[in-house]
C-alpha cells in the first residue's frame, strides 16, 4: 500500500475526524476568550482524546459466510454489512437474491452443470463476501471520494462487481428455464474468470 494511500484512509478514518472536531472545540474556546492557558496542550490533548475514545467499526465475517446456503448467505450480507453499503449496492444484493431464489429448485438437477453450480455457489458465498468485507473496512469517506484503481473509487468498484454478478446470475437463469447446458457450462468458466474478490486497496 503507497504511503499516500496509508495517509488518506488515516485522513478519512473516524477516529481522526472525531479527534479533529475535539480540537476544533477547545480551538473555539480559546478564540472566544474562554480559555487562555494550556491551550495548546488542550488542543492536542483534546485531539488525542477522541482519536482513542471513537469505537472502530466492527469487520464483516466473511468466513461465516462460506459455510451458509445460497439464501442465507446473502441475507447475512444484507443484514451485517447493508448499513455501510451504498443504496446502489443494496438494491443490486436484493436483486441477485431474488433471482437465486427463483434458481434454487433448479440448482440440483441433474441437467445443471456441475461446475457452474460450484462456480456459482463460489461466487456468493466466498468472492462476494470477501468483496464486501474489504468494502466495509474502508472508512467512508476513503471509499466514497478517493481514487484507488482506473480513475474509480471503492465504491464505484463495488458497485460494478456487483452488477457484474447481478448481471450474470440474471444471464444463468434465462439459459436455466431455457435448458442451454452448453450456454450453463460456459458461465462457471466466466464467473471463475470474472468475479474474484476485490480488494480495494491493490494497484
Amino acid at each position: 500500500m503507497s504511503f499516500s494511500t496509508r495517509m488518506a484512509l488515516f485522513f478519512y478514518g473516524t477516529p481522526n475526524i472525531v479527534g479533529c472536531i475535539a480540537a476544533l472545540a477547545v480551538l473555539g474556546l480559546y478564540f472566544s476568550g474562554i480559555i487562555a492557558a494550556w491551550w495548546f496542550a488542550l488542543t492536542v490533548g483534546a485531539y488525542a482524546v477522541g482519536w482513542l475514545a471513537t469505537p472502530r467499526g466492527g469487520r464483516f465475517e466473511a468466513e461465516l459466510v462460506e459455510k451458509m446456503s445460497l439464501i442465507d448467505a446473502l441475507d447475512a450480507l444484507s443484514s451485517s454489512a447493508g448499513g455501510r453499503l451504498p443504496p446502489e449496492a443494496v438494491a443490486h444484493l436484493a436483486a441477485i437474491r431474488s433471482k437465486v431464489q427463483d434458481l434454487l429448485p433448479r440448482l440440483d438437477e441433474p441437467g445443471f452443470p456441475a461446475q457452474a453450480r460450484i462456480e456459482l455457489g463460489n461466487a456468493i458465498r466466498r468472492d462476494l463476501p470477501g468483496t464486501v468485507a474489504n468494502y466495509v473496512a474502508l472508512p467512508p469517506g476513503f471509499a466514497n471520494l478517493h481514487t484507488v484503481r482506473d480513475g474509480k473509487t471503492a465504491k464505484a468498484l463495488l458497485v460494478e462487481q456487483l452488477a457484474l454478478l447481478d448481471r450474470e446470475i440474471a444471464s444463468v437463469a434465462t439459459d436455466v428455464f431455457g435448458d442451454d447446458a452448453d450456454k450453463l457450462a460456459a458461465h462457471g468458466d466466466y464467473l471463475r474468470g470474472k468475479f474474484q474478490p476485490v480488494n480495494f486497496l491493490e494497484h
